[in-house]
């Protein structure tokens, strides 16, 4: 199907440079809700899920990708997001083990096995998003994680979009920008950093800078990562499926 001079537009300006999205997913936190996550007042009495979704809703904004149904901000996604930041829990010597539930996920990608049986199966239920926020380290840090997390995803997704036949985003296209990540040494690079951070830090302004330069650092840090990225075709990233349908790509997610 040839596009539409209006969506070919949108496409256009929706192909802004990926760096400028993240400064403006950093100014936006800056402005709105850094202060908020790290000082407490404005999330007083509210739980740690309605805090992200705030958050959540003001990220995706930013990105303004070409989402007529609005996939990127409906509730499968953003479950997708807090099982992925649930990670951060993980112990990274076991995380790139052969015998890992998380790196088994690769088999399962090739067998074409729905992608939310290992997110499901493997990672325990998310209790903690249903918490009331408290200004404690243990809790910050998911913040943190949740913000670099969405970003490192909406990265892999702008990548995507680019080479995608799809005028309109599609779950299948965010399905795989999640896998992608998810699977990647970056997320757990991204997860070690934030879980080695001095617990000091969290009581001063200096823990705006470290979330800034963890998620300035993108994607594409992870040489691996990003040729997986780069590989997979407009081919493969065609049609469009239920939140729980199975992968159709074969084997090239996981290879």
């Amino acid at each position: 199907m040839v596009p539409s001079a209006v969506s070919s537009v949108i496409l256009m300006a929706q192909r802004v440079a990926p760096w400028l999205k993240i400064e403006a997913s950093i100014n936006v936190g800056k402005r709105k809700y850094w202060k908020a996550v790290f000082a407490g007042a404005d999330f007083s009495g509210k739980t740690i899920e309605d805090c992200l979704d705030v958050i959540h809703t003001d990220i995706v904004k930013v990105w303004n990708f070409y989402d007529l149904s609005e996939l990127l901000l409906c509730r499968n996604f953003r479950d997708f997001m807090t099982r992925v930041v649930n990670t951060l829990n993980e112990d990274p010597s076991q995380a790139i083990a052969p015998s890992n539930p998380f790196e088994m996920l690769d088999t399962a990608l090739t067998a074409s096995v729905p992608i939310s049986r290992p997110f499901v199966a493997v990672i325990p239920v998310v209790k903690w998003v249903h918490a009331t926020y408290k200004r404690v380290p243990e809790v910050q840090r998911k913040f943190m994680a949740y913000i670099t997390d969405l970003i490192h995803v909406l990265d892999v997704m702008f990548t995507l979009t680019a080479t995608s036949r799809a005028e309109n985003l599609t779950t299948r296209i965010i399905k795989t920008a999640i896998i992608f990540y998810y699977m990647s040494q970056r997320r757990r690079d991204v997860h070690t950093k934030i879980k080695e951070l001095p617990i000091a830090l969290f009581g001063g302004c200096d823990v705006n800078a470290e979330l800034e330069s963890i998620v300035k650092s993108r994607y594409t840090t992870d040489n691996d990562l990003k040729e997986k990225v780069e590989k997979i075709t407009p081919a493969e990233l065609e049609g469009d499926e239920d939140w729980d349908a199975p992968q159709s790509h074969g084997g090239n997610l996981a290879q």
